[in-house]
């Protein structure tokens, strides 16, 4: 038997059929080739699932059926079939690697044997992926699962019974986020039906990820695995930024542990391109949903300098999530506070911290975590109050809302690039330095030590505001009051220098005349009054980039050879 150009209408649609008897491979059977132009939802008339939802428009289809009629492996009545589709004109929506659009091509193929009272096999390729699973039929005459192969490369070889689903994937990039905002739109949070619907228990898992964009980092080289250890599932990851190991909640309300040994802070920053990554595309994900968190850090590090253990403790409310307990604790710096990641009925995301910190060398901290910083030793100590109104991950400069307080002890200002300055947003203190190296050099050109340096600073609309920070040193007491726009990295800025001169002479009298020399100078700083002080005070105006500002010196008394050191007639008499 043997019939081409045979026209059809199947579920209102036109297809093209083609129908023969052959002997093939020792083999009798007939086979019925199909040719149609469908969309999901003329096939999923036929085959109801809930995969059809995520594709949209019509595609070209080629579908061949051999009915085998007599076979030597005793196959009588099988049915194998072969489904191919460049998938043109048909948008699958799902994240990548899977998804793409209408105009792209993506072959897909399934091949498959039924055998009747037996089994049924099914073959897949798509996406540089491949699946093999397998069903038996059970007495009910229904399908039993028994076991599958899902993996990237080539294929491994066929099912085996009782296995689960085993998945060994090896992939160039994934983005968890994008799959989990997926799984929820997809309505598959909370429903352990529709997960079932879809995929088969699930026996391994081992995932290869060249690149995993996750919370708006970037990491690199990644390993994960799924597994089952006494009714508890874990998932294990491993890479040169990361390694630990997260377990899912035995009951309802317990929370997922995440147990990190190890997060290299300055591999991540590297493996991200070296810059703040841009919060992902696309919706954030619902807070309200997520469940509690237990997360310990035993080892954050940043490259080969430790930093300490970190602890975070989550508890889920009906706004999102509340972190009630975070906890760093290093031999640098010690920080702590709570957190909180909430979303209205109106979808309005916002997130808030309150941190209180302190470290005994605050110059060997920045300068252990790479800072070029112009701070020598000085303990310090620091609160924070930031919020913003999106979700955590990379927050804009301009949406930042807050207030900060800090206070430094007893250190030095280094002739180097701005360190602290630039974190905080304040004051280059390196050209600070410089600056006042040429307008009182007698008193700076060694450097400028202190006794303390402390301020407070509002942020809002992208603007860091100080109306006083104060630098208190044995030589002179500096302050500064205005704004730094933290987008354009420009100041605006007056600065205040009061040198102590009268202490200076003394010092200068008595090793010059001896001790009633000194004191003769003291006495006279005592008559005279603020007199001699006046004599030292210069105000500048700081404006221009931070990495490069302009001191503008606005006026001073007598001051004006103050920069002129040789001209000073108290500092040369």
């Amino acid at each position: 038997l043997s019939s081409k150009g045979l026209r059809a209408r199947v579920l209102g649609q036109p297809v093209d059929l083609e129908l023969a008897t052959l002997d093939e491979a020792g083999e009798r059977l007939t086979r019925l080739q199909v040719r149609a132009r469908l969309g999901p939802e003329t096939i999923a008339r036929l085959y109801p699932s809930p995969v059809w939802r995520w594709l949209k428009g019509e595609s070209a289809w080629r579908l061949r059926l051999d009915l085998i009629q007599r076979s030597g492996e005793q196959r009588n009545g099988a049915i194998r079939f072969a489904l191919e589709s460049d998938l043109l004109g048909l948008r699958v929506d799902l994240p990548a690697p899977l998804g793409k659009g209408a105009p792209v091509k993506r072959p897909l193929g399934l091949t498959g044997e039924l055998w009747p009272g037996s089994e049924l096999r099914l073959d897949g390729t798509y996406a540089g992926l491949w699946t093999s699973l397998a069903w038996a039929r059970g007495a009910d005459r229904g399908w039993r699962w028994l076991g599958g192969d899902v993996g990237s490369g080539k294929p491994e070889g066929a099912a085996k019974p009782r296995e689960g689903l085993r998945v060994r994937l090896d992939l160039e990039e994934l983005d968890p986020a994008e799959w989990a905002r997926w799984w929820t739109t997809a309505g598959l949070v909370g429903s352990q039906r529709a997960g079932a619907d879809l995929l088969p228990p699930l026996g391994s898992f081992d995932l290869g990820v060249k690149q995993l964009d996750l919370a708006g980092a970037r990491f690199l080289n990644v390993r994960i695995q799924l597994g089952e250890t006494q009714g508890a599932r874990w998932l294990s990851v491993i890479s040169p930024a990361i390694e630990g190991r997260l377990e899912w909640p035995r009951a309802e309300g317990d929370p997922l542990v995440a147990t990190l040994q190890a997060l290299d802070l300055k591999t991540l920053r590297k493996q991200s391109g070296g810059e703040d990554r841009k919060a992902p595309a696309g919706a954030p994900l619902d807070p309200r949903g997520l469940p509690p968190f237990t997360l310990k850090i035993a080892d954050l590090r940043w490259g080969e300098a430790p930093i300490g253990a970190l602890e975070a403790k989550a508890r889920s409310g009906p706004e999102g999530l509340e972190i009630d307990t975070l906890r760093l604790e290093g031999p640098r710096v010690t920080v702590s506070g709570t957190a909180r990641w909430a979303q209205s009925a109106a979808g309005q995301q916002r997130t808030s911290l309150k941190l209180e910190g302190k470290s005994d060398d605050l110059g060997q901290l920045l300068r252990h975590l790479d800072f070029d910083s112009s701070i020598e030793r000085a303990p310090a100590q620091a609160t924070l109050a930031l919020a913003w109104p999106e979700a955590p991950e990379a927050p804009r400069l301009e949406k930042l809302e807050g207030h900060l307080e800090f206070r430094l002890g007893a250190g030095n200002l280094l002739d180097v690039n701005p360190g602290l300055g630039r974190v905080l947003g304040i004051l280059n203190l390196g050209a600070l330095r410089r600056r006042l190296t040429l307008d009182f050099s007698d008193l700076f050109q060694k450097g400028f030590a202190f006794d303390a340096i402390e301020g407070s600073v509002d942020l809002s609309g992208g603007l860091a505001r100080t109306e006083k920070l104060r630098i208190d040193a044995p030589s002179a007491v500096v302050e500064a009051r205005g704004e730094t726009n933290l987008r354009s990295q420009q100041l605006d800025q007056w600065v205040t220098v009061t040198a102590d001169l009268g202490s200076s002479l003394a010092v200068a009298g008595a090793v010059a005349g001896g001790p009633l020399v000194g004191a003769a100078v003291l006495v006279v700083d005592r008559v005279i009054g603020d007199q001699l002080d006046k004599l030292s005070r210069a105000e500048y105006r700081v404006t221009g980039p931070w990495d490069n500002p302009v001191f503008e010196r606005i006026g001073a008394t007598a001051g004006d050879t103050a920069g002129k050191g040789s001209e000073n007639p108290f500092l040369n008499p």
